[in-house]
């Protein structure tokens, strides 16, 4: 399907599409067949409605609320199309169809200097206990590099991505999926310079290699064919990379999927939802530097006593109080305090003494999702507060 451009056969005024979009914090509720075949998403009310009357279940997956039909096997789905932004820093996703926008997703991308000093840590205790245990291993040849060999520092980048699309088509009727196509720096007057060998373009043919292999039809666009969109539908892009509003990279996804999808000249909805992995050590074998008399203890894991593990989601009510439940998550234990517990907004530390007896244990997930919880298109109030003095002036510069 060819990426059109937006056309203004009956455009709408940009206040009142701001107003509406701005206005729009409906959260859809995908939708599961009793053989776990996506379909359209539905209003949360439909949904309440559906388990009410015990034609649907609930169910979570990677922490997102869905609904599994009973009595359904399958039904009939429109083009819903997935627009995806890589970036350095942060990673865009923006899932439509020609009726509505669903879902806006900002994700923190994979650092890979921390993935490779990871590795190289890993490789100096692998090496130092081989040294100890077998001194007169003998070296082995079979373990070089194959030919479709991704450098892991790279490869962790566009797995990431390729997770994050990959779980969204198991909750989301999806066909098509258009990236922006990044490309490695070259120099001038050397056309093949960094072009074969660059980890960057080993690691987007990898990520569009796997992307045909889940059966979606692929579209690549070129970064100018982006601003050409984000263009013609009046919008502008925020500099500010880092900072969790629309308008960032999200845009860019929007426009994207809407090439494909069509319906709409202005975004419908602006809401943000955060992705990000929580921050905990899953498994070392052992630790770096020995304690006294030579003992190496285990470093990480997810098992907990009291039969919890981490990334476990739970209310805690930390007293008596009204209003004093919060939603956190297990992020660790210590035998002289007790659980440790984040919050899932701002990824910050809750309290490192929660009791058991004061935690409903709800689900446990590997993923954090924050909603559109969020205000004038940012994360939080307080993050609005920050960036924006003046809500609808600000807001409304994106839209020209």
């Amino acid at each position: 399907m060819p990426l059109n451009p937006i056309k203004y056969d009956n455009p709408t005024h940009p206040v009142e599409a701001r107003r509406k979009a701005d206005a729009n914090k409906v959260s859809w509720v995908p939708v599961l067949t009793s053989t776990g075949q996506p379909l359209m998403p539905c209003h949360p009310a439909r949904a309440r409605e559906l388990v009410r009357k015990g034609l649907a279940t609930k169910s979570y997956l990677k922490g997102v609320f869905h609904i599994k039909l009973t009595q359904r096997t399958k039904g009939d789905t429109q083009v819903v199309a997935l627009g995806v932004d890589p970036g350095s820093k942060m990673n865009g996703y923006s899932l439509k169809s020609p009726d509505r926008t669903y879902l806006n997703i900002q994700q923190p991308a994979k650092d890979g200097k921390a993935v490779k000093k990871a590795i190289e840590a890993r490789a100096n205790m692998r090496r130092g206990r081989h040294y100890r245990h077998t001194p007169c291993r003998p070296p082995r040849f079979d373990n070089r590099a194959k030919k479709d060999w991704v450098p892991p520092s790279t490869l962790s980048r566009w797995q990431h991505i390729y997770n994050t699309i990959a779980m969204l088509c198991r909750l989301y009727p999806i066909q098509h999926c258009i990236v922006e196509d990044v490309k490695a720096s070259t120099k001038k007057g050397k056309k093949s310079w960094n072009q074969s060998f660059s980890p960057v373009m080993a690691g987007k043919n990898w990520l569009y290699r796997r992307i045909r292999l889940l059966g979606l039809e692929l579209h690549l666009a070129e970064g100018y064919t982006t601003a050409e969109l984000r263009l013609a539908a009046g919008l502008t892009k925020d500099q500010r990379k880092l900072d969790y509003n629309f308008f960032t990279h999200a845009v860019d996804a929007w426009v994207l999927a809407n090439a494909v999808t069509g319906g709409h000249m202005y975004p419908d909805m602006i809401q943000l939802t955060r992705l990000h992995r929580p921050s905990y050590v899953l498994r070392q074998l052992h630790i770096m530097q020995p304690k006294v008399g030579g003992a190496r203890t285990r470093r990480g894991g997810t098992a907990l006593p009291g039969g919890i593990r981490k990334g476990t989601m739970v209310k805690y009510n930390h007293s008596k109080a009204k209003g004093s439940t919060h939603l956190a998550l297990v992020t660790g234990y210590s035998a002289a305090k007790g659980y440790s517990l984040n919050f899932i907004d701002d990824v910050g530390r809750y309290t490192q003494k929660a009791q058991l007896g004061r935690m409903q244990l709800l689900y446990r997930t590997s993923w954090l999702w924050q909603f559109p919880w969020s205000y004038k298109g940012y994360s939080s109030r307080r993050a609005y507060q920050r960036n924006i003095t003046n809500a609808p002036t600000k807001v409304a510069k994106h839209y020209q």
